[in-house]
């Protein structure tokens, strides 16, 4: 309530309470859901970023992170000039490349497929089925692939026995893995971006559709001038968010499904692998850091990068 003088008499005038900021949120129920989230990346991801000081750091355990002698770039000098780091950065950046145009590829494709089916029950059944995967450990994941490839008694050298031929010694002999991590990382991922793909199709004005028909679109021309200029948008996002984890390589997958055999290391071992062998059989945390370190701003770079170049073409795709 403010009092107003005007002339020689006063006026009363009512104005409404100030609100509390947080009365200011629509939805609060669904801003509460939020929280865990929010907790969840504070805790995991920006608690922890003061310790990307030790990248520069000798680390001692007995000294801690901060009493930790100070080395500059010499972590990041002795990456750059190990002959493995070249390597390493090569067999990365081609499995991420194989991951992102599979991980964009199949999806779409069975996105598609499950756009066309109209019973009810089998559109279920291929939805779970394409989703459970995904939640199945890397560990799980590991010794399915071992129940498959083992030398001894795995399905697939069985089967050439079987058939007259000589087992294959899949553990020891790396010329097979690029295939056979690329084809896990599809069948286990494969599923979660095809519901995501999916739901984007279910979205689309089904009048579009008719009015294609009406004109004498085929289905291939439906799909090619409907719904894949309706997923270009969804596809950006993915490819720009992928391209922050161009470096960020599937250490799970590397690492456990190949049981960390050293005979596949020169086809298989990726920054990730190797930053955990060095944490795990070494004391060169430093090192260690500074991989990880060196991988992060990169892909920070890289989404940056990618999504200037997305929004040049394409303002409406870019992520920001």
């Amino acid at each position: 309530m403010k009092v107003k003088k005007r002339g020689t008499g006063t006026s009363v005038v009512r104005t409404a309470p100030k609100k509390k900021w947080w009365r200011d949120i629509s939805h609060w129920q669904l801003t509460l859901m939020l929280l865990p989230g929010i907790i969840y990346t504070f805790v995991f991801n920006y608690w922890p970023m003061p310790g990307i000081v030790m990248a520069f750091k000798e680390f001692k355990p007995r000294f801690g992170i901060w009493g930790s002698p100070w080395v500059g770039f010499d972590n990041f000098k002795f990456l750059f000039e190990s002959t493995m780091f070249w390597r390493l950065m090569r067999n990365t950046v081609l499995y991420n490349v194989a991951y992102i145009l599979t991980g964009l590829f199949f999806p779409i494709f069975f996105a598609l497929c499950l756009e066309r089916i109209r019973k009810k029950w089998s559109l279920k059944i291929l939805q779970s089925s394409f989703l459970l995967p995904n939640f199945i450990s890397i560990i799980i994941v590991s010794f399915l692939v071992y129940a498959f490839l083992s030398p001894d008694a795995g399905f697939i050298n069985n089967l050439i026995v079987s058939l007259g031929g000589k087992p294959i010694s899949f553990y020891s002999e790396s010329k097979y893995w690029p295939f056979i991590l690329v084809f896990v990382d599809i069948w286990k991922g494969t599923g979660f971006s095809t519901l995501i793909y999916y739901g984007t199709i279910m979205g689309i004005d089904q009048n579009l559709y008719d009015a294609a028909e009406i004109d004498g679109a085929s289905e291939l021309k439906k799909i090619r001038y409907v719904t894949l200029p309706h997923l270009k948008t969804i596809v950006m996002l993915i490819l720009i968010n992928s391209m922050g984890g161009l470096l960020n390589s599937a250490t799970g997958l590397h690492y456990n499904v190949t049981m960390n055999s050293g005979a596949l290391l020169p086809t298989t071992d990726v920054l990730g692998t190797y930053v955990m062998r060095g944490l795990l059989n070494s004391t060169n945390y430093g090192g260690s850091s500074a991989i990880a370190f060196f991988t992060e701003m990169f892909g920070f770079v890289m989404v940056l990068v990618t999504n200037a170049i997305v929004r040049k073409v394409d303002p409406d795709s870019a992520m920001f």
